[in-house]
């Protein structure tokens, strides 16, 4: 009896977290275009409210312009809790990022998968990517400096 009620908790737990993160779409065009004249120099020391791994250099990116599920161009603020979701390659493969840690250079996209490992980062060449989401991951952390 236990070991139900567990798995009708954790069931219950997925579906309302599910509901409550908001999915948008970037086309791979307007990517480029909003990345185009971002390099690392551009990058912020920032800080998380609350967070126990310091600090971590961020892109400068406050707005991102992106589409709802309706079709809608819709204007994300960007926050800590914002991660983008890149699929790739012949294979269709998925790959997450936090969206402040991501950067486009000649022609490869990289970003960190992981806040507390720093070095957990990986490179997709951009003309592999064929879809685009980015969405809030649901935590309530904000920047303290940005």
């Amino acid at each position: 009896m236990k070991r139900k009620t567990n798995k009708l908790i954790l069931f219950i737990l997925v579906i309302i977290g599910l509901s409550g993160c908001k999915t948008y779409t970037i086309p791979v065009e307007s990517f480029k275009n909003q990345f185009a004249d971002i390099s690392m120099e551009d990058f912020k020391k920032v800080y998380i409210d609350g967070a126990i791994y310091g600090y971590y250099m961020a892109n400068p990116i406050d707005k991102i312009q992106c589409f709802d599920k309706s079709g809608n161009p819709f204007e994300l603020t960007i926050s800590p809790a914002i991660e983008i979701k890149f699929t790739y390659g012949k294979k269709q493969k998925k790959a997450s990022f936090y969206f402040d840690t991501v950067i486009l250079s000649d022609g490869i996209v990289k970003g960190q998968m992981s806040r507390l490992i720093p070095s957990l980062t990986k490179e997709i060449p951009v003309d592999s990517i064929t879809k685009i989401e980015v969405m809030n991951d649901g935590k309530i952390n904000r920047y303290v400096n940005k």
